[in-house]
């Protein structure tokens, strides 16, 4: 038996401490070790008490915690082979060239596979995610172990127990930077227990201990009687008597020690090198089930990891009733979409755009899969923001409710992926918290949703698909209700202030086909196109190359200009792709400025939009360059259009429209929406019962479902709601019918008002924020419909 050097602690009893599977269970072991109660021997993480005041400004929910560790695991083995190649980490000068090489090197070492899914299935033993212990509704134990570099006792200080240290802010092919985002876990657990040994042939030193493995225990204490924060230590009783709370780590001795997991148990593989995290009772939230469901914590690590630095090995070593393997290896969401969910997709999808803020190019794509497939695994997240392949921000799906995009029947299918990593380190501190969970509250930041909605108004493909499920779902319901809107629109036509109001406007027929969109989305979603990684041709739609587009452009409105292409769709988007794009306002002193713009590529078309600068007014003359290139194959597209600014247009209706060409056919026009002076359109009215409330996501609670179409707003109710059902069921045999039509009316007019304060895409202003809103108002609202319809209907009175 190997005994703990310096300490009286076996390897065994190491060995047990990573078995044991309850907080209690280590206390109980480091109290009779004498370690638990003696103050001296546990060191303030990152040597400041004070620490929970960075620790807690770490990630705020707790499975960005758990992805912090995944990526310093990824950090470890990106490292540890650059390292083993002699590259110096400090000194790339090409590091996206440097890590593509690393990572060939991690496969060629680790995989002698030909088939692409067994070459991941080996590397994906370099890291694991593993849990253990309690099932819901306690809490499981979460263990990060990772075969990459390592750590001696005495570096771990410096390392993973340190806050604010700048091991890898030099180091470019890594994500880590601030060495404190892995800390952030404690917020979620008590106690951790740490295992880890540096690559013995990285270690250049005649010590002794940095051959040896490290152990230690990190625990939060949190706040009691004066205590004002929770304070986080770790256990290093070495030489503690004579350095009270600045002792050393435990070390011992081993060739080789079981870090990683078997199929069978957590402990089950011995390596020579590498780190073992254990989280216990980790407060995980709502993903207590299979590491391995759809609602699992596995699925929600992969939401915040797009794309995976090498694959990962999910563990689920609870008993559950669902048989299969134990030990899967995973990829990140991108490869999952791609690989395993490809089938669930809806056709066209996904696609594609380029967007420019401030100088700054992001690429985006929109998954649009079918109805309720993946809504489970999406839980609501309808944007990420991604950075080097971690999720950085999330905005939730009601971004798709908003008046502007009308994509409220796709909003719980859609996750649109926004690639930051082209970004500057000045912008990505302009963008996003230094927790890499949130986004900043900055005008950058703004600008950037601002123009990420832009980017998803003019998607045709998304309208379409969004129209079509629309007008499935009126088929449905709009068969047998006419009577319905029929007595409302008389009510209003009698009522001078209701007429005012509301727009009557013109029957929507029951069985009307889906709508196909302007010839803007022409060739967009569907259809099959052939294109190419390196396209030969980019020039504006319906001309030949060096053609030079005129046309005009409304004051103070965003331009909107066609291009085709024989470009893929992905062309700015896939991995390893260098093409770009910019738009540049080419002014009479040969200065060039840079301006924000879109670009969506859907199936040989290519849309721009963009605003001109303010300082542009009517009469003007504006000319521009938008450019399409690739520095590794040296081919530049230029186009050249002349804008002449021209007065906006009025509006009496719906909205403005653009300026006229000269000889192009491809609508290439100044466009912009003037604000509606038209009256709020009457919805059409039609009602569903229980049998149809999985198609409309009702229950029992639910009264109203808003579709709001660019044809027409239809208010769809659920008959079979407890309050509706309750009020018709004690009415009388005589006003059973009569209540219902209350019921309907009254939350049709509620409604209607609420629907009103919807904003159309300004955050900061005030109103509601999605169609959601409003249906939970109405909800909140219908047990009141009745009885104050009631109440108003008894009172009786005579005018002075």
């Amino acid at each position: 038996m190997t005994t703990v050097k310096d300490m009286k602690l076996t390897l065994n009893e190491v060995k047990l401490v990573c078995c044991f599977e309850s907080t209690q269970e280590v206390i109980s072991f480091l109290v009779k070790k004498g370690y638990w109660n003696d103050d001296n021997v546990w060191r303030y993480l990152g040597d400041t008490e004070n620490n929970y005041s960075s620790i807690g400004n770490q990630q705020s929910h707790p499975v960005s915690s758990i992805v912090e560790k995944v990526v310093n695991a990824f950090d470890a083995i990106l490292m540890n082979a650059g390292r083993e190649m002699a590259i110096d980490l400090y000194n790339i000068l090409d590091p996206a060239k440097t890590k593509e090489n690393i990572l060939k090197y991690i496969q060629e070492s680790n995989s002698t596979a030909s088939d692409i899914k067994k070459v991941k299935e080996d590397i994906s033993r370099l890291v694991a995610i593993s849990l253990t212990g309690g099932k819901h509704p306690d809490n499981p134990n979460v263990t990060i172990a990772d075969r990459g570099e390592g750590q001696t006792p005495d570096s771990l200080p410096d390392t993973i127990l340190s806050l604010g240290k700048s091991n890898k802010i030099r180091i470019p092919i890594v994500q880590g930077k601030h060495n404190m985002g892995g800390s952030g876990v404690a917020k979620f657990t008590e106690l951790q227990v740490i295992v880890t040994r540096k690559n013995p042939a990285l270690i250049n030193s005649t010590n002794p201990r940095d051959d040896q493995w490290a152990f230690t225990v990190i625990r939060r204490t949190p706040p009691t009687g004066n205590m004002r924060s929770s304070v986080v230590e770790y256990l290093a009783p070495i030489a503690a008597d004579s350095k009270p709370k600045k002792g050393s780590v435990l070390g011992f001795e081993a060739d080789t020690f079981a870090i990683m997991p078997n199929a069978r148990t957590l402990c089950g593989t011995e390596v020579e090198y590498g780190t073992f995290i254990k989280l216990f009772d980790y407060e995980v939230g709502v993903h207590k089930t299979s590491i391995l469901l759809d609602n699992g914590l596995g699925h929600a690590i992969k939401m915040r990891l797009p794309k995976m630095t090498v694959p990962v090995r999910f563990c689920e070593f609870r008993e559950f009733r669902a048989q299969g393997s134990k030990n899967v290896f995973a990829d990140g969401l991108l490869d999952y979409f791609t690989y395993s969910r490809q089938g669930d997709l809806e056709e066209g999808f996904p696609t594609h755009a380029s967007m420019t803020v401030h100088g700054e190019t992001l690429t985006c794509s929109t998954y649009v899969f079918k109805r309720k497939t993946l809504s489970k695994f999406l839980r609501g997240t309808g944007v990420i923001f991604s950075l080097n392949g971690q999720t950085h921000a999330m905005l939730d799906k009601t971004i798709y409710s908003r008046k502007r995009l009308k994509l409220n029947e796709i909003k719980d299918d859609t996750l649109t992926i926004i690639d930051c990593s082209h970004l500057t380190n000045a912008a990505i501190e302009k963008l996003f918290m230094n927790s890499r969970d949130r986004l900043v509250d900055s005008p950058f930041a703004e600008e950037v949703k601002k123009e990420l909605e832009n980017y998803l108004a003019n998607e045709a493909g998304l309208k379409r698909l969004n129209e079509a499920r629309i007008q499935e779902m009126i088929k449905i319901s709009m068969a047998d209700n006419k009577p319905l809107a029929d007595a409302l629109k008389k009510v209003v036509k009698n009522t001078e202030v209701l007429n005012q109001l509301l727009d009557l406007g013109n029957d929507i027929s029951g069985d009307e086909g889906s709508v196909s969109g302007n010839n803007e989305g022409e060739g967009s979603g569907v259809g099959k196109f052939g294109g190419k990684e390196t396209p030969t041709f980019f020039r504006f739609y319906g001309q030949q190359d060096e053609y030079v587009f005129k046309g005009s452009n409304q004051e103070g409105k965003k331009s909107r200009i066609k291009f085709e292409t024989d470009a893929n769709n992905d062309l700015f988007t896939r991995e390893g792709s260098d093409w770009k794009c910019q738009l540049l306002l080419l002014q009479s002193d040969s200065k060039l400025t840079m301006l924000d713009h879109t670009l969506n590529l859907i199936n040989g078309n290519a849309f721009l939009s963009f605003n001109l600068p303010s300082v542009y007014k009517e009469n003007d003359e504006v000319k521009c360059r938008f450019d399409v290139k690739s520095d590794a194959t040296d081919e530049t597209f230029s186009n050249v259009f002349e804008l002449i600014i021209i007065k906006p247009y009025e509006s009496s209706g719906g909205g403005g429209g653009g300026g006229g060409s000269k000889g192009n056919t491809g609508s290439n026009t100044g466009i912009g929406n003037a604000p509606s002076k038209s009256k709020l359109k009457l919805p059409n009215m039609s009602t569903v019962t229980k049998d149809d409330w999985e198609q409309y996501g009702f229950n029992a609670k639910r009264v109203l479902k808003i579709i709001d179409s660019t044809e027409s707003l239809n208010f769809v109710f659920n008959i079979d709601n407890t309050v509706l059902k309750s009020e018709v069921r004690s009415a009388r045999e005589s006003l059973k019918d009569l209540t219902k039509s209350k019921f309907i009316y009254g939350m049709t007019m509620l409604g209607l008002a609420a629907y009103s304060l919807v904003k159309e895409e300004n955050e900061g202003s005030k109103g509601f924020n999605s169609l959601e809103d409003v249906e939970k108002i109405c909800e909140a609202y219908a047990p009141f419909i009745i009885p104050t319809l009631n109440m108003l209907n008894s009172i009786t009175g005579v005018e002075d």
